[in-house]
């Protein structure tokens, strides 16, 4: 099966993303990484002088403190 990454900028809450990774479900393992609020147009900027945090969240995606980009860095 393959590993699918559900990523976004409009945070952990936003309309569709559950519905996005659930879909996905049958296709493979689905990761979803989202920031913890919204931080559109901030896709690329990076997190760098604090620790990355990640929350895991069952069966609600997890939120992340770090910057859009540098979740799939």
């Amino acid at each position: 099966m393959a590993l699918l990454l559900v990523a976004n900028d409009d945070g952990v809450h936003a309309a569709g993303l559950a519905a996005l990774a659930s879909a996905l479900a049958d296709l493979g393992e689905v990761h979803v990484l989202a920031p913890e609020r919204e931080q559109s147009a901030c896709g690329h900027a990076l997190t760098l002088h604090r620790p990355l945090r990640v929350q895991r969240r069952a069966p609600d995606p997890g939120g992340r403190q770090e910057a859009p980009a540098r979740r799939v860095a």
